[in-house]
């Protein structure tokens, strides 16, 4: 099973697919629509990937975090709810915002989610209300990374830099925990390397 990819974004296939260049090795890799508003074609960084094997063949979702890979497949592990439904449901909310609804048994909420139904987003809502706690850091380590991108910007770094910089810093939740001072110097010491 394939788990992370570390390439470049070689084209757009549709919106919700790109080729992912690796070793000279192009992968189709299914993507979160938001996806394309952080990145740019040509641009190298680091995908966490969920493989799923079917009859028809390997399909591979592709994801900028760790944290959405986990809540991708957490929501597959909800009973009726597939790869299109789970990638909907990120499409529509982030999983800073999910776990928001899911503790706050938001229906409404949950129900804007195109091809989400009140009678599933109630099953959602019970069966997800326990298992969301694993993703418990998941706030802080949104509110880490937009505070990063933030000062980067002020200091006139490129979205393909952030972007690229972000995905190295966040590979997991242990840097979550860290003062956003130091999140900064380390960014910087990686995006002097790069240059």
């Amino acid at each position: 099973m394939i788990g992370s990819l570390k390439g470049t974004v070689e084209e757009v296939l549709s919106d919700h697919e790109i080729l992912f260049e690796v070793g000279g090795i192009g992968y189709r890799v299914t993507v979160l629509l938001g996806f394309f508003a952080q990145i740019s074609t040509k641009s190298s960084l680091k995908l966490h990937i969920h493989t799923r094997i079917k009859d028809e063949g390997i399909i591979l979702y592709g994801f900028i975090d760790v944290v959405q890979r986990k809540t991708f497949e957490l929501l597959l592990s909800t009973h009726g709810v597939g790869p299109g439904l789970a990638m909907s449901i990120l499409n529509t909310h982030s999983p800073s915002s999910l776990e928001k609804i899911i503790s706050t048994k938001d229906l409404d909420a949950l129900s804007m989610v195109p091809g989400l139904g009140k009678r599933t987003s109630t099953r959602l809502l019970l069966e997800l209300g326990n298992k969301l706690g694993n993703l418990q850091t998941e706030p802080i380590f949104d509110s880490n990374r937009n505070d990063l991108r933030e000062a980067l910007v002020e200091l006139g770094y490129s979205n393909e830099e952030i972007v690229r910089v972000s995905s190295l810093l966040f590979e997991d939740n242990s840097l979550s925990q860290i003062p956003i001072e130091d999140l900064l110097r380390s960014a910087l010491r990686h995006l002097a390397k790069s240059k």
